[in-house]
């Protein structure tokens, strides 16, 4: 990760390792995964913008994007929060 660096940051809510980006200053948070298709091991890695999108964001980016990398991981993001109790269903 050649333009990322580490950024020390203590939240219950982050599964992975936060980088915040030399250039722009964004911060990523790099995360396994458990890949359902082919089963990969060691488990592949994601990368996400940090502080997370609201959830209205991340439904925007499954239903408008054309890149299925994008949806696959609005979709898994979705489910994380499904399973730690937010409710986005109306």
């Amino acid at each position: 990760m050649k333009y990322l660096d580490i950024k020390a940051v203590q939240d219950d809510n982050i599964d992975g390792v936060l980088y915040i980006d030399r250039v722009t200053g964004q911060t990523w948070e790099v995360y396994t995964y458990d890949d359902f298709e082919t089963y990969r091991k060691p488990y592949p890695k994601g990368l996400r913008v940090y502080p997370y999108p609201k959830l209205e964001k991340i439904i925007d980016v499954i239903c408008l994007t054309a890149a299925k990398s994008e949806i696959e991981g609005a979709c898994r993001f979705l489910l994380e929060q499904e399973y730690l109790g937010v409710e986005f269903r109306e």
